[in-house]
């Protein structure tokens, strides 16, 4: 049997329902033979060498081995990396190489209207690689305002807000999502617990991986409004960004945190006289 994800040609359908017909009324003369009744010739119950030669050719140019489940991992993996990356794809899918992927995806989104349901599979798709981009831009905005801040593990926030998070606890977030990479949550929140300046901050070490995802968005949101009302030009900050500055990405990354874990923990900033207590609970 063949389904419509596999994209063989309209021609093989007719033929195998032709082959189906054709076994149906074979079945049927065989059980007029038991009966003792006369059939026709038995050969006319076979598709002819023509159409044989035919069937063969039609199923090679098909996707015979592309299973649902692999179809439905396809479709997920589009929507999570985007159409484009097709490595990532053939990962997330398991079965197929690089190349089988690339193959498929070329005929995919040639065809895509030939399948049920093909405005739900490429809305979903369209959804998320809009959320991709919407991922892109704040991780664009992260890294702008973390590399033109002078000091950014202490100097990005500065003021309370109205919320549980302190300034302390916000720079370190996002400076720490700069390293990890954004949406690496549960590492993120493993370099929080194993820093020791937050060993007796209950309420940081506390948050979960959805926690410490919220708290970003909110923050990121606010820098990007900072670059909208500024009319910083991301894109153009991408191309020409300088080399991230040592303190942010130093590439012995332990040397880096025990160099900041000193730095919060004993030396305050030239503008501030004393060290901010960070809260406890």
């Amino acid at each position: 049997m063949i389904h419509p994800h596999q994209f063989f040609s309209p021609t093989l359908q007719t033929l195998l329902k032709k082959e189906t017909d054709l076994w149906l009324a074979k079945c049927a003369a065989k059980e007029k033979i038991t009966k003792g009744e006369e059939v026709e010739d038995p050969s006319i119950y076979e598709l002819s060498d023509h159409d044989l030669k035919l069937k063969e050719m039609l199923l090679s140019q098909g996707f015979l081995t592309w299973t649902k489940t692999d179809f439905r991992e396809f479709v997920k993996a589009n929507a999570q990396f985007g159409r484009k990356s097709i490595e990532d794809i053939a990962h997330s899918v398991g079965t197929k190489t690089v190349e089988e992927t690339r193959s498929y995806s070329q005929v995919f989104w040639s065809r895509l209207k030939e399948l049920p349901e093909w405005e739900k599979i490429e809305n979903s798709i369209t959804k998320g690689e809009a959320k991709l981009e919407q991922n892109r831009t704040r991780i664009l905005s992260l890294e702008a305002k973390v590399e033109t801040t002078n000091e950014p593990w202490f100097k990005m926030f500065q003021s309370q807000s109205k919320s549980f998070w302190t300034p302390e606890e916000d720079n370190f977030l996002l400076c720490t999502t700069y390293q990890k990479g954004f949406g690496n949550w549960d590492a993120i929140k493993t370099a929080i617990e194993q820093d020791p300046v937050w060993s007796f901050d209950f309420f940081l070490i506390t948050r979960s991986p959805g926690d410490l995802e919220r708290r970003c968005l909110q923050l990121l949101k606010i820098i990007e409004k900072e670059h909208t009302e500024a009319g910083t030009d991301l894109l153009s900050y991408a191309k020409n960004r300088p080399k991230p500055p040592s303190r942010i990405c130093d590439p012995t990354g332990e040397e880096l945190m025990e160099v900041e874990t000193k730095k919060r923990s004993n030396e305050p900033s030239a503008d501030e006289p004393k060290a901010k207590k960070i809260k406890s609970a």
